[in-house]
């Protein structure tokens, strides 16, 4: 129980220490099934994105609508993507498996799905990285058509209060 009680002590000073030093350290249970700690620095790095926000324009419910960011690591360390998630069931972002390297680039991929009813609406797709910040925002804004099919109908405008 000492031993635990020392391992968790030590790995709260170097989770203190690598702080300062722009980097993350993660302590989890080591595989193998023992209650050893297994310490692993995450680095900090830096990104960029071709844009921040895509206008998809006028859509109409029952269609998929899909735009690619592009994510470039221009950092000195991998860039790992630990999450990308949308602010709602109708907007799916499918984010990189693997790190990027350095100078590299990969995609953010993220699919709308119109319902009826929405108007003139902004999504959002927030991204958790090993960046300082840890998360970024991307959106995605569209005009809804009332209703699909009918080329006489207007765009509907919703205002929130």
């Amino acid at each position: 129980m000492k031993k635990l009680a020392y391992v968790f002590l030590i790995a709260a000073v170097s989770a203190c220490q690598s702080e300062s030093n722009s980097g993350e350290v993660s302590s989890r249970l080591a595989q193998d099934g023992t209650n050893d700690f297994v310490e692993e620095e995450i680095k900090s790095t830096t990104l960029s994105f071709n844009k921040m926000e895509h206008d998809f324009g006028i859509v109409r419910v029952g269609e998929d609508y899909t735009f690619k960011f592009i994510v470039t690591n221009t950092g000195k360390n991998p860039l790992i993507i630990e999450d990308a998630k949308a602010s709602c069931g109708c907007t799916v972002p499918e984010k990189p498996e693997q790190p990027i390297a350095p100078g590299k680039s990969d995609e953010i991929v993220v699919t709308f799905s119109p319902k009826p009813g929405q108007g003139q609406t902004s999504k959002t797709v927030t991204i958790t990285a090993n960046t300082v910040p840890r998360i970024t925002t991307l959106t995605i804004k569209a005009n809804v058509l009332e209703k699909m099919g009918d080329e006489n109908s207007k765009p509907v405008s919703i205002e929130m209060m």
